[in-house]
């Protein structure tokens, strides 16, 4: 998937909503994954009202030995999040 280049405007909306919007709720309204927006907030020197979800030891297990679709249902993360996690490991 292409890099999408952030915009002022949605910029704009991060600072003004990360410290109030649900995480979830401000990915989709920006049409980010929830990852990316922690990482552009924490670029930016500001920081979400909710800590980063860190994969544990178990969640790693999960996804690198179940089907992406189960692994996802079993540790509560978002099908994508699953698949960005494999692709960086196999990048490691």
């Amino acid at each position: 998937m292409p890099y999408k280049f952030w915009l002022t405007t949605e910029i704009k909306f991060l600072h003004k909503n990360i410290k109030t919007m649900p995480l979830p709720e401000l990915a989709k309204h920006l049409n980010r994954t929830e990852e990316g927006v922690i990482r552009k907030a924490y670029e930016l020197g500001i920081q979400p009202t909710q800590p980063m979800n860190r994969w544990s030891d178990e969640d790693l297990h999960i996804a690198q030995t179940l089907p992406p679709e189960e692994a996802a249902a079993q540790t509560g993360r978002t099908l994508q999040s699953i698949r960005m996690k494999l692709s960086r490991l196999k990048a490691a």
